[in-house]
């Protein structure tokens, strides 16, 4: 039993001297792996472009490059959801009320949001034409008085 135990002890001393040893590796690996860093920080060979370059990648500006994959996913996406309706394990005919339906939803919603702007319109050019009918009245009531010979004359003679 001695040995047994004597052994035991000595399995427990060997993993405890492993363990030792391998955490000051980890430990001096990590110092080593620091003054890496500050140096190539000191060197300024961490900025985030020279990175990219690394590995064959160059920064891309302008709202073109963030616009356009949009454009592309939105029509995707479009295009995605009709095949999955044009696939999907429904009849032909149910498809079609569904999408009448859709649409129809879709068109009341827009006259109801659109509305108050198509009666601002309308009051608008309700109020454009009777100022136009105002302004017709007007331009007759001058010509005919300019026909007639009174241009102010009378008026201006007599004051």
């Amino acid at each position: 039993m001695n040995s047994i135990s004597s052994s035991a002890d000595q399995a427990t001393d060997a993993v405890k001297d492993a363990a030792s040893h391998a955490r000051e590796n980890v430990l001096e690996i990590g110092a080593q792996l620091l003054r890496l860093l500050n140096r190539a920080r000191d060197a300024n060979v961490l900025s985030f472009d020279s990175w990219l370059h690394r590995v064959g990648l160059r920064r891309h500006g302008g709202i073109g490059q963030v616009v356009q994959p949009l454009v592309f996913f939105a029509a995707g996406a479009v295009v995605g959801a009709g095949a999955g309706l044009l696939f999907a394990p429904t009849s032909g005919s149910k498809l079609r009320e569904d999408i009448a339906a859709l649409v129809a939803e879709q068109i009341e919603k827009l006259g109801t949001m659109f509305k108050p702007a198509v009666s601002t319109a309308e009051q608008g050019m309700e109020r454009g034409e009777r100022g136009e009918s105002a302004a017709k009245g007007v331009a007759n009531r001058v010509e005919s008085k300019m026909r007639s010979g009174d241009n102010g004359e009378k008026h201006a003679r007599t004051s």
